[in-house]
Order: structure tokens, then C-alpha cells, then sequence
């Protein structure tokens, strides 16, 4: 059981019974998650005169089971003589249009995303603590690119991913790999599987990323890999204070691209717990599955009271 309530000035306006083509997507390729669905409109009749207040800008709340699994704004309304298309974005959206001049020198990754967060007014939820150390300027840089620069340094330095999610209009940091799904049930279809060695790399170079200084400051290298493959090289520049530390920041580089790069599309019934950043477990012995995997993207479905979800799952 689905619902939809519209929210103007703290008032909330059930508009289920006018809505269809209702989906849910995230991806761990696009900050945040959106939710589309249509409303149903009649200019001339006075049953839908609901339809007709719903603007741009209003805030949408998005229920499954009971459970709030969306809420957000509605960002675009396409109009036409009998429905109104809605496209809602969830808080995420204010981390993408707020743009930034920021100093940080020595704070912790975690807390340079909590300092973003209180200047822009998003509710800051569950983040973890990432020591990381950030020293870095700024400049007409979105937030959400500046959260991104700070959790690519996280990784180079690390080997570490965070994945970052609203819920309940806050936003939340977290380790993607230790968030389990807990899905219901245990049945796979329409499963297609892609193997790709586009952004494979078997060769990584570190330099600084001051421009006058050209340098290679570490690499890291698969000899057997580039035999097999021929040589895949990247390159990756790093900020002076992290010099001592180019030999763990191209090894753990190399690991992570280091390979044939492997996904899994599957179709399931439906589950609130399933989205990008999580894992589940999967098993089908006619495509070589059985272990769990790490969720890329999924998007949901609900139609006529069911509720479908398909997942792109990267495997390893």
C-alpha cells in the first residue's frame, strides 16, 4: 500500500488516490534519489481541482507499507491537458545547487562535510567519523562536488567508499559495504550479466597536483595484467601533504582498478530496504552467482498495488 502526501506550509494534502506511474530510482552514479510519478488533472471539473495547486517548489512525502522511503521536493511539472508529470529530487538537491568558496586546512573529512551542511541548512543525519585529514581551496565548486572531491581523497588514501543518503530529510555518510538489504525473498528474473574492461587500469602514476611540478612521485603496476591486456595507465594527482603517502595511495588505486569490471542486472519483488550503496545476496548458479553484492543502482516500480525493483549489482 502506497501514499502521497503534498506538503504546502506544513500542511499535508493526500494526493494517492490522483497518482500513477509512480517510480523510485538511486544510483550510486548520481547524488541522491528521485521519484516521478503522474497526477491526474481535469481543469474543467471540480473533482480534481487538487491537481491544480500542486506547484514546483512544494515539498512531497512518499510512503510504502507504511514506511517513508521518499521525501523531497518537486523540482519540475510537466503539464498537459489531462495529467501533470511530476519530477521530486530528495534534500540532495540543495548539496548539487549551493555553490561554495571554502578553506579547509587539517579538519577531518567527516567534519568538513558537517561544516558544509550547517552553512547550506541540510539536516545532517548518521555520518561516520573519517579521519581523513582535508587542507584544500575551494572555488565555484558545488557542494555535492566538494563532498565528492573529499571522498575521492577518503579512497585514495584509505581504500575506503562512503555512500552518501537522505533519510528522513537528513543526510546520512556511511561505509556503503556495511549496510546489509534485508530483502524478503529469494527469487531473481530477467537477470542479464555484462563484463567490461573499459575502466580497467593496470598501471598507476602519482604526481603532485601543483602544475609546475611534473614529477612522478609513485607508481604502482601489474606486469602480468598489462602482458594480458596491454597497458591501461592512470594518473593521479595529490595534494603536498599527501607526498609521504603516494606508495599506499597507487597500491590501493591499482587494487580497486585493477580488473575486469563485472555487473549484474536482476529483477526481484519489490523491498524498501533495497538501494544503491547496499548489498545483497544473490544466488543462480546459471550465471555464477552466490555471494553478496554491492547494489549500483536500483529503481522501483509500484503499480495497480505491486511493487517491483530492479537492480544493477556490481560483482567482482
Amino acid at each position: 500500500m502506497v501514499s502521497i502526501n503534498l506538503i504546502q506550509e506544513n500542511k499535508k494534502i493526500d494526493i494517492t488516490s490522483l497518482s500513477g506511474n509512480i517510480s523510485l530510482s538511486d544510483s550510486l552514479d548520481t547524488l541522491g534519489a528521485a521519484l516521478n510519478f503522474d497526477i491526474v488533472r481535469n481543469f474543467n471539473d471540480p473533482n480534481f481541482v487538487t491537481s491544480e495547486i500542486v506547484e514546483t517548489g512544494n515539498l512531497i512525502e512518499f510512503k510504502n507499507m507504511g514506511e517513508t522511503v521518499f521525501s523531497g521536493i518537486i523540482i519540475s511539472i510537466n503539464i498537459e491537458k489531462f495529467k501533470k508529470s511530476l519530477k521530486c529530487l530528495d534534500f540532495s538537491f540543495y548539496l548539487n545547487q549551493n555553490k561554495l568558496i571554502k578553506q579547509f586546512k587539517n579538519i577531518s573529512a567527516s567534519d568538513a562535510i558537517k561544516n558544509m551542511c550547517d552553512q547550506i541548512g541540510v539536516k545532517i543525519g548518521d555520518i561516520d567519523n573519517i579521519p581523513t585529514s582535508i587542507t584544500k581551496i575551494y572555488k565555484n565548486k558545488t557542494v555535492a562536488e566538494i563532498i565528492t572531491d573529499i571522498l575521492e581523497q577518503t579512497l585514495n588514501e584509505t581504500g575506503e567508499k562512503y555512500k552518501l543518503e537522505v533519510n528522513s530529510g537528513a543526510l546520512d555518510v556511511k561505509k556503503h559495504r556495511l549496510i546489509e538489504a534485508k530483502t524478503k525473498y529469494n527469487f531473481w528474473g530477467g537477470i542479464t550479466k555484462n563484463q567490461d574492461m573499459t575502466e580497467m587500469k593496470n598501471v598507476i602514476l602519482v604526481t603532485s597536483n601543483n602544475q609546475d611540478d611534473i614529477n612522478v612521485l609513485g607508481e604502482a603496476k601489474d606486469q602480468l595484467n598489462i602482458d594480458k591486456y596491454g597497458k591501461l595507465q592512470e594518473i593521479i594527482e595529490v595534494e603536498p601533504k599527501d607526498i609521504s603517502k603516494v606508495r599506499n595511495i597507487a597500491n590501493k588505486k591499482l587494487k580497486e582498478l585493477n580488473k575486469i569490471f563485472t555487473s549484474v542486472t536482476v529483477g526481484t519483488l519489490g523491498d524498501n530496504s533495497l538501494r544503491s550503496g547496499r548489498i545483497i545476496e544473490v544466488i543462480n548458479k546459471e550465471f555464477g552467482l552466490d555471494n553478496k553484492y554491492l547494489i549500483k543502482s536500483a529503481n522501483h516500480k509500484y503499480s495497480k498495488g505491486n511493487h517491483t525493483t530492479s537492480l544493477n549489482l556490481e560483482v567482482d
